[in-house]
């Protein structure tokens, strides 16, 4: 190597690993492939399940109000309301480690290094500032245009060339926005005929709706694919300035098919775990319809609650002979009032004054269901029986169906009523979800409880159970294993080849039939 006059070396040319293509010497920066790699893979696993979803889910409705609001169709809209809350939950996960990614790229953007130059040879200074990667999507109204600058400036500040190529930026916004607009104004469309009865004016509008919901499905592919692609060039071109990926361990199929499933598994148990309750308390049921449905003796109450809510409930008088004996009806998680007024009415007919009790957060009522809340309004349904409707605590009985057997079970340990009927009770929450997600630890993520077996054990007065012999969502071992824990058991009532929400359980003769004996017995005594 050849020295100058004074003796001294020239210094060595730069290399790739010192130069950035047009941007100077490198300056600190830090690394975005591995976080790049995990933001892609989380938004394209989002992008599919919410797209997936959404479709599924439109079209499903669709089928619900074609039906006529059919019973039987209500698991499945269960499963797609849970199905876009989970892939909703999963999305903010995978929003997240983007903005993490587009923070740490934005710094590296706006390091030592000098600004990318423009076509017409000037240098381009970023618009935004790093701070605005996490801000910009927070900042009301504004949000509607800051992210796409923010990316657009990461974009052309890591591009190796002059090109400004901020058209697939622009695309990836608009096909964004594009599916929130259309997902918006299907809720609008399903929710307008929302008071109006009788499924020939639901089921255009819920056509409409899925059509949308499809093609608002369609932008979030698109979409996701298009910020794929944008993650994985960007990080890309901001690897060069270090030079390459530099040496990488090779990893065997059998190693990353593990990996895979892990990060699906913990994706699923996230999304569980934030959406548990929209699948527990799935509100969503037909409107509400006019008192009248449950009889001429029925009437619209309000029933107010110890933490200041305001619920509509229905009470029913008996329309012939009197049994001077009250009933409080709490239902299951699904549907609302209008879905059980037809058993309510006959339970009246047979002489009991009735309050079909509906939950917070379901028929129109204030509130967010959870178990401590659905406990305080049966609380409020007791006391409203005691206080305007005359009910004597000796002749008042409490008849919960699935999730309300719970209710009622954990009112009767601390307010004993004259006699208790059970309608498909499980042993606890955990146990009836564990059976039906059992590669999840339900039990460990379970927010709410309702512990039927401890409760039942306290509870001083005369029981009676009545289940479903081929009941597929609560198995009957579960039911009996209640009746068992019962200090005061009267009788079970197995009703065979029932399933769970079959017309021969969920209106049996049976449960009327209890609700006599029960009422009968208090009154010899």
């Amino acid at each position: 190597m050849s020295t100058d006059v004074t003796g001294t070396e020239p210094p060595e040319p730069p290399t790739m690993s010192d130069v950035a293509p047009g941007h100077g010497p490198r300056a600190r920066r830090r690394r975005v492939r591995g976080l790049g790699r995990a933001a892609a893979g989380l938004v394209a696993f989002t992008a599919l399940a919410h797209s997936l979803a959404t479709h599924l889910r439109g079209w499903i409705l669709f089928d619900y109000a074609r039906s006529g609001y059919s019973g039987a169709i209500l698991p499945a809209v269960h499963a797609g309301d849970a199905g876009v809350g989970a892939a909703t939950a999963v999305g903010a996960v995978a929003g997240v480690v983007f903005v993490a990614w587009l923070f740490r790229a934005r710094r590296n953007v706006g390091s030592e290094a000098p600004p990318p130059v423009s076509s017409t040879g000037v240098p381009r200074e970023p618009v935004l500032g790093p701070g605005w990667a996490i801000g910009a999507w927070f900042v009301p109204i504004l949000n509607l245009v800051l992210p796409p600058i923010v990316l657009g400036d990461v974009w052309r500040g890591s591009r190796p060339t002059a090109r400004p190529g901020y058209r697939l930026i622009i695309v990836w916004w608009l096909t964004l926005c594009g599916a929130l607009l259309l997902n918006a104004v299907a809720d609008m469309t399903r929710a307008a005929p929302a008071n109006q009865l009788g499924p020939q004016v639901a089921v255009p509008a819920f056509e409409e709706a899925a059509i949308l919901n499809s093609a608002a499905a369609l932008c979030t592919l698109v979409s996701g694919a298009l910020l794929v692609k944008i993650i994985s060039r960007v990080s890309r071109w901001q690897a060069r300035w270090f030079g390459g990926p530099g040496r990488q361990r090779r990893r065997g199929w059998p190693r990353r098919a593990v990996t895979v499933l892990g990060v699906m598994w913990l994706l699923m148990v996230v999304g569980l775990t934030m959406g548990q309750r929209l699948l527990i308390y799935p509100t969503l049921a037909p409107p509400v319809p006019s008192v009248e449905v449950a009889g001429p003796t029925a009437r619209a109450v309000t029933v107010h609650t110890e933490d200041g809510l305001a619920l509509t409930a229905w009470l029913i008088t008996p329309s012939g002979p009197d049994r001077h004996a009250h009933v409080l009806f709490a239902q299951g998680n699904a549907g609302n009032r209008g879905v059980r007024a037809g058993l309510a009415r006959r339970i009246a007919d047979a002489g009991f004054t009735v309050l079909l009790l509906e939950y917070r957060g379901y028929g129109g009522n204030p509130g967010v269901p959870t178990e401590a809340g659905l406990a305080t309004d049966a609380r409020a349904g007791r006391q409203f029986l005691i206080e305007h409707a005359g009910a004597r605590p000796d002749r008042l009985l409490y008849f919960g169906e699935s999730l309300g057997s719970a209710v009622v079970t954990g009112l009767a340990a601390s307010h004993p009523p004259g006699g208790l009927v059970l309608r498909s009770p499980f042993t606890d929450l955990a146990s009836v979800g564990e059976r039906q997600i059992p590669i999840v630890p339900v039990r460990l993520l379970l927010a709410d409880h309702f512990p039927v077996i401890e409760q039942i054990r306290r509870v001083p007065s005369p029981t009676v159970v009545i289940y479903g012999g081929a009941d597929r969502l609560i198995p009957p071992a579960q039911s009996e294993a209640v009746a068992a824990a019962s200090p005061h058991l009267v009788r079970t009532v197995p009703v065979a080849g029932a399933d769970h929400n079959d017309p021969a359980l969920a209106d049996s003769e049976e449960i009327i039939s209890a609700l006599r004996q029960l009422a009968d017995d208090r009154r010899g005594r």
